[in-house]
């Protein structure tokens, strides 16, 4: 989600700054009849800020970045519900049973988000499993020092 995310911001802040520029561009430069050329400026960075929004439009990158938040606020409420009976086992009353039926459930819940969501490609998963067992390093180093 957040690399959909940087690329739907690294396209619209340059279309803002482009809508302003030819706004400003045509406000400074009005023509005349005879200074035709002083359109072109203004006109130009319109049709870029237009191509730009139509990429937008056609990569889809927010529609992206909000599935990929979505699967991923899904997969944590997953992580949850295995972890509680886990965690707060009163008693001894989790049985095996009942852990099994949690996680035939929850696997049959991963595919359905796995299959809701939108693709991604191989890079992008290589790079983001090397991000978090970055972070999970990192973690796993606090842990360590403050338990020492």
């Amino acid at each position: 989600a957040e690399y959909y995310g940087r690329l739907y911001m690294l396209v619209v802040y340059p279309c803002i700054v482009l809508m302003v520029a030819a706004a400003i561009c045509s406000a400074l430069l009005p023509p005349t009849d005879a200074q035709m050329w002083k359109l072109i400026p203004p006109c130009a960075l319109c049709g870029l800020s237009t191509m730009l929004l139509l990429s937008l439009v056609m990569f889809r990158w927010q529609s992206k970045t909000d599935a990929c938040a979505r699967s991923a606020q899904q997969i944590e409420g997953l992580i949850k519900r295995c972890s509680f009976p886990m965690r707060y086992d009163v008693e001894g009353f989790t049985t095996r049973l009942s852990i099994q039926t949690i996680v035939t459930q929850v696997k049959d819940q991963l595919l359905d988000i796995n299959n809701s969501s939108p693709s991604i490609g191989l890079g992008l998963q290589a790079r983001g499993l090397s991000r978090h067992q970055r972070h999970l390093a990192i973690l796993l180093k606090r842990k360590s020092s403050e338990s020492s």
